[in-house]
């Protein structure tokens, strides 16, 4: 959510019964990837490193 609230939650704020209704509502922000893709490429570089 571009506003931090988390999606459970916003789904009981909303009413939604659907999961599926609140992600075709939600506006989702994609800062909070970024910091996910990072935290993937670490997990790589340290396997990498620790396979050498």
């Amino acid at each position: 959510m571009q506003v931090g609230v988390p999606l459970n939650v916003l789904q009981e704020l909303g009413g939604w019964a659907d999961y599926k209704m609140v992600l075709l509502y939600a506006h989702l922000a994609s800062e909070h990837l970024a910091q996910h893709a990072a935290n993937v490429v670490t997990v790589i570089e340290i396997k990498i490193v620790n396979i050498s």
